[in-house]
């Protein structure tokens, strides 16, 4: 019935009354639409060089001149590519003859560079933080170390995804520079993130868990949280008789229960497990140096993890990783 309506409303229609509703529909559809915010220019500045115009170069590392802003999009990407990994080279080069102040601020001018144009899912960005955050211990400046690695966090978060086992060994420096500013409310926090993380990867009985559990319950007892310390030493004892290689493990368990008397010998600090060196590291955008990205599992004291040898694809954009993990190296040059 309403089809037969329709037939009979659109016959009485005058030819020039629906040609002139096509037309007025097809100028409506017509109409141009503002590009949405973040979006404009995205065709035409690639690999965010829209943003470049706030790149002044060289300013971290008090040295270079103003980076060339106009032109093709692409070679300005490659341009600020390849000045951001000559000062990685420049610092790599500052850190081998133990100019550590010098080293750092140029890695901070490489890391300005590259997060302006690729953001923080460069993974070179990653590797550049860890660098800092490590140079920054050498030279006991812990508050600046911890903001180094709570900034490579950020990264890991873009490159691995929130609550990623990948994030234990940045924890880890986090963790043992709060302790050292004796900011243990901080230093627990992130040693449960880190104990979390491998029980529920590991299993509650793995010895790499156990370990983290272990500094855990260390921090516990050393923040006054005797009960919870308690509670969780025990566990640990239990958890850990279940196999005779975690003998030390136990041992110290007891003694985070039972601390032993002022001056005499304590395995509670030797008795963590070996860290698992898996872990792949994704590749760097285009330009990316050569630098290393800590293993999966590393919990080594900051400045000294293992690392990882990422690639560096063309494109500008963060890929799946195919390198394998290898000792990092401070002498290893940047890629292209």
């Amino acid at each position: 019935m309403s089809t037969t309506l329709f037939s009979l409303t659109f016959a009485f229609l005058s030819l020039p009354v629906v040609a002139q509703g096509i037309s007025e529909y097809g100028g409506l559809m017509g109409t141009p639409r503002n590009v949405p915010t973040g979006h404009q220019g995205a065709l035409t500045n690639l690999y965010g060089a829209g943003s470049l115009d706030k790149i002044t170069g060289g300013q971290s590392a008090g040295a270079g001149s103003a980076l060339p802003l106009v032109g093709d999009s692409r070679v300005i990407a490659k341009n600020i590519a390849d000045k951001a990994n000559h000062y990685f080279s420049e610092a790599q080069k500052r850190e081998k003859a133990g100019k550590l102040a010098e080293a750092e601020a140029w890695y901070r001018g490489s890391a300005q560079m590259r997060e302006q144009v690729w953001g923080t899912k460069d993974p070179a960005v990653f590797v550049i933080y860890g660098k800092i955050g490590a140079l920054c211990t050498k030279q006991n400046k812990l508050p600046q170390a911890e903001a180094a690695y709570r900034r490579q966090i950020a990264c890991a978060v873009r490159l691995y995804g929130a609550g990623a086992y990948e994030m234990c060994p940045i924890l880890a420096h986090v963790a043992e520079t709060c302790v050292a500013q004796n900011k243990m409310p901080d230093a627990i926090n992130a040693y449960r993130q880190i104990y979390q993380l491998k029980k529920r990867k590991l299993g509650d009985t793995n010895p790499e868990a156990l370990g983290a559990m272990l500094k855990l319950a260390g921090a516990l007892k050393q923040n006054g949280n005797n009960a919870e310390a308690d509670t969780m030493a025990k566990e640990g004892a239990k958890l850990a008789e279940s196999a005779p290689e975690n003998a030390l493990l136990v041992q110290a368990f007891n003694e985070v229960i039972n601390p032993p008397p002022p001056g005499s010998a304590s395995t509670s600090t030797g008795a963590a497990a070996p860290s698992d060196s898996s872990g792949a590291a994704p590749q760097a955008a285009a330009g990316a140096p050569a630098a290393s990205v800590p293993p999966a599992a590393s919990a080594a004291a900051p400045g000294t993890s293992a690392t990882s040898t990422a690639s560096a694809p063309g494109n500008g954009s963060a890929e799946k990783n195919t390198a394998k993990s290898t000792e990092a190296k401070t002498d290893e040059k940047p890629k292209k």
